[in-house]
Parts: C-alpha cells; structure tokens; sequence
C-alpha cells in the first residue's frame, strides 16, 4: 500500500494537508475524551491514541527530508534520553512505574513535526488549516463547559457520578461538581486547571483568528467568558494581559471605545479575583517564611531565607541538572529542591523531574517564538504562549494528556505563521520571470 505522502516544490516529499488535518483532529478529539473512553474501556483505550501517533510517525519517516527546529530536536531528544535511562532503571512500561509524562511530551512533538512538514504554502493556507481545527475542538470544550456550569449552578445536579469524572478521580474524594460546595466544573478532562489552561491560550488565538477575519467576535468572548469558570492563576493571567494591552494605549490616548470596555472590564475581573480568591493566591502561609520575606523586603538579609532553602549536596548537584526522575505515579524525585517551602511547581516538580536543561530549553523555545511573533506585528498570537510561560507554576497541567498536544499545536501554529511570512516576504523581494524561471532581484 503506498503511503499518502505528497510531493511539493522542489521535489521534497511532504505530508497532504488532509492526512495531516485527519491525524491531528483525531489525537484531539480522543485525548479531549480521554476520561470518558477510560470510564467506558479502562485505561488500555490510551492505546488507540498511541496508534494514531505510530502512524503519524512512519509518515514522517517517509519524507526524504524531515524539517523541524533546533530547539525542539533538543528538547526531545533529551526527552527521549531522559525516558530510556528511566525506563533503564526503574523497570518496565508496563510495570506500576507509568511513563505518561514522557509519552504527552513526545507525542506531542510528533505532531509539531508533522504539522511542520505538511504541505502548507501560504499563510492563508496556515490559518485557514488551524482556524478549523481550533473552531472544531475549542467548540467542544466551549459546550462541555457551559453545559455542566448549567447542570451544576442552574439545575443542581451533582456531576460527580458522571463516568468521566469518576475516571479522572477514581477513589480520591471530590468537590469538582458538587453545588453544595459551588466549586469549579470538573469538565471532560477531570480537573479544571486543564481547560483553564487550553482556554486561556485560545483567548488569544481565536482573538488573532478573529483580527484576520477568520473567526467570530461571539467565539472569542465566549472563550474569554469561559476562563472565569476555571483556573484562578489563568484567570489572572488573562486579564492582566489584555488590562496592559490596553492601558499603553489608553495612557496614549489612542485607544478605541472598545479598547475602553476591554479595559475597564480586565481590570474589574482583577479585583475581582483578588478580592474571592486573594487567600489562594498566596503560595505560602507558613511564618518562618513570612518572616524570611520581611528580612529580606525591609532588611536586605538573604540569611534567614537560605536557611529555609534545602539544595542538594554538591556532589549530587546533577540532580538539580539533570532531574533524577519524571515516571508518573512515582516519588523517587523526593524532596531534593526546595526554597522556602513555596509551592511552585518550577520549584518542587519540574526541576526535580526532569532537570534545569529541560527548563531551559521550554523557555528558550517558547521565548524564541514569542519574540519573533511580536517583531513581525502578531502581538495578539503572541500572548497566546504567555499562559504557557506561566504554566510552570503547575507544570502538571501543561505535561497532560490532550494540553500537551493542544500546546505543541499552538507552537506548530505559530511556527508555520512565521515561516509562510517569511516565504512570502522573499518572494517581495525576488520575481521569477514566467518562462525561464530565473530569479531577478526587484
């Protein structure tokens, strides 16, 4: 059976943009219903995710010359080393020690490879591609959310015994989906954090969507209205993006009176976060750290912070490098960093799990496209990757089933925004005369 793999200019093979579209909705859909189809045929239904990624793999070997980025051929490559020596050490796959975290990270690299090498030969063509599959499963979670926030604050029904809530939860007790209780909505995924994440992300994709003439103002707003029912660090996050997007105008004079709105209203949902949930927004209350802070802030004295600083000792200073363990399900990685007992994922899951070369490189990745969206005018698509840069505060919820491929997509995104701009730019400036083919300088 021959394989669906195109040829583009210059004879180099690449993958249809069909196949591609096919493949990455249906990793989507079947990690956005990861616990339902875990609540209906357990937890071997991962497996049918797992295929979809084989396959997506042997097409990308297939093309005679794969394109892909530095940064991300470092950064999975230390992954998949990182995996091997785990696996090494602590046992099989199949044993109790799972490799969940390895497989999202990789999996989802395999898609930002596909996705680079598919056969896209414009920017319209980009954002045409990624406008469907954002409005495909951005919908469903916009419908997921809505619907149980009407079950739960409207007609009082208690989600807990919902098939995919008790397989996300299993025998760990809840208050996701109680109305006693008023708590956030538990959503497909189980925990909200994984929908406040994607959703504030999308904030600003389908918001850059929408500046193109792609999407709908509703689905933007919508999608904005959303966050608030999730996660209170995106919450944050969110509204203080648009709030200084929009105060450097209105210091200037410049804004629009729907730049006016959009300001008064950021800074509101502020207060109003800080006002309801001021007390979780603070990441430690224990009063040797509180007065550690005090000596540091009024007194310049690092002393007593250092004392509650625990490193390890420098002949294990690898372990801060490198990480000493990132299985699922497994604590080898212990108490090895901690500083000042806050509690920063960065800090006390990161790091330990997979090292500061992991660390830097996430950044290094992110900041290079960041920086190169907001130099070419795409500032609003460039706030979608700040929620990502925030995300280490709990790096679970980035390093998750259907995150993590919803995370390399937006990447991929906004790679191959870049690099259609880049195409078209040269082509301003060279002209190829319709008969010989040569190149001119214009």
């Amino acid at each position: 059976m021959k394989l669906p793999v195109a040829y583009a200019v210059g004879g180099r093979r690449l993958i249809p943009i069909r196949v591609a579209k096919v493949l990455t909705l249906t990793i989507l859909i079947l990690t956005l219903f990861t616990n339902v189809t875990k609540g209906a045929f357990g937890t071997q239904a991962n497996l049918v995710v797992d295929f979809v990624s084989f396959v997506a793999v042997i097409l990308i070997l297939q093309i005679n010359k794969i394109h892909y980025t530095r940064l991300i051929a470092l950064w999975l490559a230390y992954i998949f080393l990182h995996a091997i020596i785990q696996l090494l050490i602590h046992g099989g796959l199949l044993s109790g020690n799972h490799y969940t975290d390895y497989r999202n990270l990789l999996r989802g690299g395999v898609i930002f490879i596909l996705l680079l090498n598919s056969n896209f030969k414009s920017a319209a063509q980009v954002d045409s591609f990624f406008k469907f599959i954002f409005i495909v499963v951005g919908s469903l979670a916009l419908v997921n959310i809505y619907a149980e926030l009407i079950a739960v604050r409207i007609l009082g029904f208690d989600l807990r015994s919902l098939p995919y809530v008790e397989a996300a939860y299993g025998d760990v007790i809840t208050t996701y989906g109680t109305p006693e209780h008023r708590e956030r909505i538990p959503t497909l995924l189980g925990s909200p954090h994984f929908f406040g994440l994607t959703q504030a992300s999308l904030v600003f994709v389908f918001w850059h969507l929408y500046k193109q003439g792609y999407s709908s103002r509703v689905l933007v707003y919508l999608t904005l209205v959303s966050v608030l029912f999730l996660s209170r660090l995106q919450v944050l996050v969110v509204f203080s993006i648009i709030f200084a997007y929009y105060f450097r105008g209105f210091r200037g004079f410049r804004t629009s009176s729907r730049g006016m709105f959009l300001l008064l209203s950021s800074a509101i949902a502020l207060v109003i976060v800080v006002n309801e949930f001021g007390y979780a927004l603070i990441l430690t209350g224990n009063p040797k750290v509180l007065l550690a802070y005090d000596s540091l802030i009024n007194y310049r004295s690092l002393e007593p912070l250092l004392e509650l600083s625990i490193f390890p000792d420098f002949e294990d200073l690898y372990k801060i490098i490198f990480g000493v363990g990132g299985v699922t399900g497994n604590a080898q990685y212990g108490n090895i960093i901690s500083l000042a007992e806050i509690e920063v994922g960065l800090i006390v899951e990161l790091i330990p799990k997979y090292g500061m070369v992991f660390v830097v490189l996430y950044y290094a990745f992110l900041w290079r496209i960041f920086v190169r969206l907001r130099g070419g005018g795409n500032k609003v698509l460039a706030f979608a990757l700040i929620p990502f840069m925030a995300s280490p505060l709990h790096m679970w919820t980035v390093n998750s089933t259907f995150v993590s491929d919803m995370f390399f997509i937006i990447l991929a995104y906004c790679h191959l925004l870049l690099r259609a701009f880049d195409r078209e730019y040269l082509c301003t400036l060279t002209k190829r005369t319709p008969k010989t083919g040569q190149l001119n300088k214009v």
